[in-house]
C-alpha cells in the first residue's frame, strides 16, 4: 500500500473533509493523523471549538487508518469524551491507532490534541471493512 497516495486521495475524495479543510498528514497500516486549521465557523457560542466539529475530526481520522487496510471502511460506532476545551488555538490535531483488526469490524483509539499539546479528547471508533470495495489508484 502506498500510503502517501492513499492520503492524498483521502483528502481529494472525502468531499465533507476537505470541505472542512482537514489534511491527512501521515498515514500508516492501522495508524493517521489530520489536523484541521481552526475558522471562526468552527466556534460555538462559548467561542471554543464546537463538540461536533470535534467529533467528525476523530471520525475522518479513524476512517483514514481503517482504509490502510487495503479497503474501504465505514463507521459503526463512536464513542468521543470531551476532556477540555479547545480555546486559544490555531489548529487541532487528531490521531488513530487500530487497537483491534478483526475480519469485518475495525477498532480504533483517537486523541485529539491543541497546537500546544493539551489533549482535547479521546474516542473509540469502529469501523466495518468493505471487503468488496478495495482501495485502487487511478495512475
Amino acid at each position: 500500500m502506498d500510503f502517501n497516495k492513499l492520503a492524498e486521495m483521502r483528502d481529494r475524495d472525502n468531499l465533507f473533509a476537505a470541505f472542512l479543510g482537514i489534511k491527512t498528514k501521515k498515514v500508516e497500516e492501522g495508524y493517521a493523523e489530520v489536523e484541521l486549521e481552526l475558522r471562526p465557523e468552527f466556534m460555538n457560542a462559548t467561542n471554543v471549538v464546537h463538540g461536533g466539529c470535534l467529533y467528525t475530526l476523530g471520525d475522518v481520522v479513524s476512517g483514514t487508518a481503517a482504509s490502510s487496510f487495503g479497503t474501504k471502511a465505514v463507521t459503526v460506532s463512536g464513542e468521543y469524551q470531551y476532556l477540555s476545551a479547545a480555546k486559544d488555538t490555531e489548529k487541532i490535531k487528531a490521531v488513530a491507532r487500530c487497537s483491534k483488526s478483526g475480519k469485518t469490524l475495525l477498532f480504533f483509539d483517537v486523541e485529539i490534541t491543541d497546537d500546544k499539546d493539551r489533549l482535547v479528547g479521546k474516542g473509540t471508533f469502529v469501523y466495518y471493512r468493505l471487503q468488496n470495495m478495495p482501495i485502487t489508484f487511478e495512475d
